[in-house]
């Protein structure tokens, strides 16, 4: 979780991150990681429940997907 919140800081130049586990809705525990901009559409206040976000397109949606994989590959080849 560490390595991906650090990667997801420099990729999506973050000003500040937010790490939540939740669990209210889904019966499993899962973690949100979300880069946060001075200029994203929430900021300051929660992502959650805001209807002006944007979906990414898929395009850009797979670059990022392959953006982690090889950050994840890259790490695990070379641990720290």
């Amino acid at each position: 979780m560490d390595d991906l919140a650090a990667f997801s800081q420099v990729y999506f130049q973050a000003d500040k991150m937010n790490i939540a586990t939740l669990s209210n809705v889904v019966a499993q525990l899962h973690i949100h990681i979300i880069a946060r901009r001075h200029d994203d559409f929430a900021y300051p206040d929660p992502v959650w429940g805001k209807p002006a976000f944007a979906a990414y397109e898929e395009k850009e949606k797979q670059t990022i997907i392959r953006a982690i994989r090889e950050n994840y590959h890259n790490r695990n080849k070379n641990p720290c």
